[in-house]
């Protein structure tokens, strides 16, 4: 009897993993054409035969982000596109939403006394919901000035974790493959551990390399290191199996630059 497998794939955990990878191995660009069930059957599975395969593709399509004429901007299209790929190979995409927030923090103000101009964070702010100036010490309320609307994802994280939840404990599935390093999923992982034993879950882990420089003092000289760019400890220490996934592997796991989409559309490689 072969394992029925479900894949819960964290969209812009990976996206920003291959984007990150791109920028530093130089490959090809159109590595974010990826064909998710390819890379379940071909690098996961490795061939292998299964009773049953569920693939979960998680994501939210800004649709506040426009270009100068305010049409779509262009890689909110690029996204429309890759998720109607996705779909060819009856991968469900499951989407949460952006929603405006704002945005007092993390921006500059310029101080109405002295004009000096400085970052705002967290640590510059006194109760109660006070900014202040490092220059003359005046002080202002938050309030005084006026926001900035940012685009902000919500409710991905949560259907994810629903769902990771929720198909272990119908027991159906027997492995669960979670395509993520975001470690606001080790609750939902812990709860999987302790209360569903017949449902092996694994992480799948980017493993992106990186090096790190630092001089020693006593020795006199410049030591490099490498470490991966993804942190998997809290997972390990659960007990959870970590796989670590080759990106380089990637480059064979694409789809076709021109597709026919569900709808009898031709959907073309956006990153060709």
């Amino acid at each position: 009897m072969g394992d029925k497998v479900a894949v819960l794939i964290d969209g812009f955990n990976f996206y920003h993993a291959v984007s990150t990878h791109i920028k530093s191995i130089s490959y090809p660009r159109n590595l974010k054409w990826l064909d998710y069930d390819l890379v379940v059957r071909n690098v996961l599975l490795k061939n292998k035969p299964f009773d049953e395969l569920k693939i979960n593709f998680y994501t939210a399509v800004n649709t506040y982000k426009c270009d100068s004429h305010g049409k779509p901007h262009k890689s909110t299209v690029n996204h429309r596109v890759y998720t109607d790929a996705l779909k060819t190979k009856n991968i469900d995409v499951i989407e949460g939403q952006f929603k405006l927030r704002d945005e007092k923090l993390n921006s500059y103000f310029v101080c109405k006394e002295c004009n000096n101009t400085q970052f705002i964070h967290k640590l510059n702010i006194s109760f109660p919901n006070k900014i202040t100036c490092v220059k003359c010490n005046s002080e202002f309320l938050i309030e005084d000035f006026k926001c900035i609307k940012k685009p902000e994802e919500k409710k991905t994280d949560v259907k994810i974790a629903i769902d990771l939840v929720n198909i272990a404990r119908d027991g159906h599935y027997n492995k669960i493959f979670l395509f993520s390093t975001d470690s606001d999923f080790i609750p939902p992982v812990e709860y999987i551990k302790k209360n569903c034993p017949n449902t092996q879950i694994i992480i799948v882990a980017p493993s992106d390399k990186i090096e790190i420089k630092k001089y020693n003092e006593k020795l006199k000289k410049l030591e490099i290191t490498s470490a991966y760019r993804y942190g998997t400890s809290e997972f390990s220490k659960l007990g959870v199996t970590v796989l670590r996934l080759k990106l380089s592997k990637l480059i064979n796991c694409l789809f076709d630059d021109e597709i026919e989409s569900v709808e009898g559309k031709i959907l073309r490689n956006p990153w060709a």
